[in-house]
């Protein structure tokens, strides 16, 4: 039987070290850039849960607390406005 320290595989990427079964997601998620979560408004996709429900408070329902500077050009948002 295999120790779990055998079951670990660095990432050829970044070295992270990884089980071997989530190896590829982490690279398709990390790496490549593809979610598996999606938002339920707009579609866009992200690597976690985590990171859908912080996009939907700032970008949907306005939650950026702190953030009060609109770019004039895009969506975002910042603290301080540097000309």
């Amino acid at each position: 039987m295999e120790s779990k320290d055998c079951l670990r595989v660095p990432c050829a990427i970044c070295g992270m070290e990884l089980h071997r079964n989530s190896l590829h997601k982490h690279v398709s998620n990390v790496h490549y850039g593809i979610g598996e979560h999606e938002c339920n408004i707009c579609s866009k996709k992200y690597s976690s849960k985590s990171n859908v429900n912080a996009h939907i408070n700032r970008i949907h329902l306005n939650l950026d607390q702190g953030k009060r500077h609109n770019c004039p050009v895009c969506p975002y948002r910042a603290t301080s406005v540097h000309t």
